[in-house]
């Protein structure tokens, strides 16, 4: 395992909190209609017609997520994302906001601004804010332990019952990949089971959660 290669591809997603190209990016791609692309729906008519900035798009527990930080997050994404249309660009950068807040909060539950790691971020040369070191410092160790040869061999296997695929090795930035987008995906399911997520739409009524 290119143990380097393999950090650096972890700490450049914890940097992005990961989803404009993981789980925001599985959302956008799920036919079946989930919650976070239903509920989403508000959100792209308000960017449309540019009354998204100081609307409430999404609360997560005590959090408002508003249309300016979804605006902000679209900004940010690499400039070949940002061609896309909102209807695929604001629910990724939805879909992100809400990770983020769940981590933050998770992070506070566990006292993480104490924590040596992320106060040598927050006072370090960069100088991070301290919400951005705790998802950063809280989000690698959770990631830390989710590639392993075993279970990169496991997924290859199982990819190769369904189709043609390269040597392993080659295979393996992706395989890796996925895992990792798994990952995350399991956090967000995981933080968000006892944090209400409420979503609005243009006139700032929540919207009714879409049945599974």
């Amino acid at each position: 395992m290119q143990l380097s290669n393999l950090k650096t591809r972890i700490r450049t997603m914890t940097a992005l909190v990961c989803l404009p190209l993981v789980a925001g990016a599985a959302f956008a791609q799920d036919t079946d209609g989930t919650d976070g692309m239903e509920m989403s729906e508000g959100a792209i008519e308000q960017s449309d017609t540019g009354a998204l900035q100081d609307a409430v798009v999404v609360t997560v527990g005590d959090a408002e997520i508003v249309g300016a930080d979804v605006m902000t997050v679209i900004n940010m994404m690499p400039q070949e994302m940002q061609s896309q249309p909102s209807e695929t660009l604001v629910p990724m950068a939805i879909e992100q906001l809400i990770l983020r807040e769940l981590i933050v909060a998770e992070a506070r539950s566990e006292d993480l601004s104490e924590d040596p790691d992320v106060i040598a971020l927050v006072e370090g040369d960069a100088q991070a804010p301290e919400e951005d070191a705790m998802v950063q410092v809280w989000l690698d160790r959770e990631l830390s332990d989710v590639v392993t040869d075993e279970a990169v061999q496991d997924l290859y296997d199982e990819a190769a019952e369904q189709q043609d695929l390269p040597p392993l090795e080659e295979a393996r930035p992706q395989i890796e990949q996925a895992l990792i987008q798994q990952a995350i995906q399991d956090i967000r399911n995981d933080l968000e089971e006892d944090v209400e997520v409420v979503f609005y739409d243009e006139s700032g009524e929540p919207l009714e959660q879409a049945e599974e």
